[in-house]
């Protein structure tokens, strides 16, 4: 249409404009429009592979901060801290949680009850999941049930059936799980006797 109106307009536009067309009726249209494809695909893949690069950057970053957190925290090393870091997997993959959590429930009920291996695994979970459902702050849920457990003398086997228990009695009596923890601990000998 454009060569047409040229070609009426002045007849060595319209020349020049035919000519213009025929040039272009040699060129691969197609192949521009792949080559163009590939090139928005090769710099969307570039991105990609940029974001997918700092992404795992940052998870690593955030791992290596995980297990410095572990060690400071329990003074585990060589192959009491590779366990440790296994448990720490075994929890991040297990419950819905960021590695800061999970890491604090490894390093925390090492530290308090000396948990390791599936007991440290399972205690931790459990931690977690009624920090979440509950919205008790983990630290408190950590402290508190660890002093409540040592106060009841409760074996590591003996530990999560505690808390599932405590989780019930304060989800049936409205008190939250930190408080019923502390209660439980602050009076173990006089409930003991």
């Amino acid at each position: 249409a454009v060569v047409e109106i040229a070609g009426s307009l002045s007849p060595t536009l319209g020349q020049s404009a035919q000519a213009a067309v025929k040039s272009l009726e040699k060129i691969n249209l197609k192949a521009i429009a792949a080559g163009a494809g590939v090139a928005a695909v090769s710099v969307a893949i570039s991105k990609a592979t940029i974001d997918a690069g700092k992404y795992l950057v940052d998870l690593g970053s955030q791992f290596d901060t995980v297990v410095d957190t572990i060690r400071i925290g329990t003074g585990a090393s060589g192959e009491a801290l590779d366990a440790l870091k296994n448990d720490f997997n075994e929890v991040y993959k297990g419950v819905p949680t960021t590695m800061e959590n999970a890491g604090k429930a490894i390093a925390d009920f090492n530290t308090f009850l000396g948990l390791t291996g599936s007991e440290l695994q399972e205690i931790s979970k459990q931690a977690l999941q009624v920090s979440d459902m509950l919205g008790d702050e983990l630290g408190s849920v950590i402290k508190e049930s660890s002093h409540a457990f040592q106060a009841w003398d409760l074996s590591a086997s003996e530990m999560p059936a505690a808390m599932d228990y405590v989780f019930k009695a304060s989800q049936s009596t409205g008190a939250g799980f930190t408080s019923v923890m502390t209660t439980v601990q602050q009076f173990a000998p006089q409930l003991k006797e």
